[in-house]
């Protein structure tokens, strides 16, 4: 099976454990295209207040780290800012194995997202869903490949 990087959870800011699933796949299926390990995390402190995010990815033996932050932000931003950064920076459709530990990103961009669009971007309780612009590039990188 897959196994982490070694220390990627350091880069990332949070623990991995060599034995987790990926929390999200994207492009899966063509043999032919390059595999990608992406490792995301986001901080604040304060919530909000300033904050950071980081990703590190991993392809045939080539690594990189992003990272990046704002002066007022919210955790939620940060998380989103980490995946939205780490499939930005890859430069063709690949299979990507993306590791969250944020379950607001994991479930928005499986579940929730699928919802917010039909209703025009509000929530199931009427109200707007908060950090749409995000969300709306995150839908664009993961459901439609761009």
């Amino acid at each position: 099976g897959l196994e982490a990087p070694p220390r990627a959870g350091h880069r990332a800011g949070v623990d991995r454990q060599p034995s987790l699933k990926p929390s999200l796949e994207f492009f899966t299926g063509d043999p032919f295209l390059n595999h990608v390990v992406i490792y995301t995390d986001g901080a604040c402190k304060g919530n909000p207040g300033p904050g950071g995010w980081g990703a590190f990815l991993r392809s045939d033996g080539h690594e990189k780290e992003l990272w990046g932050g704002e002066r007022d932000t919210t955790n939620n931003r940060m998380e989103l800012m980490a995946v939205i950064e780490a499939l930005s920076a890859l430069k063709r459709p690949c299979t990507v194995d993306l590791y969250v530990d944020s379950e607001y990103v994991r479930k928005g961009i499986t579940e929730w997202i699928h919802g917010w669009k039909k209703k025009g971007w509000v929530t199931a309780a009427k109200q707007p869903v908060k950090n749409a612009e995000l969300w709306r590039r995150l839908d664009a990188l993961v459901h439609d490949g761009t």
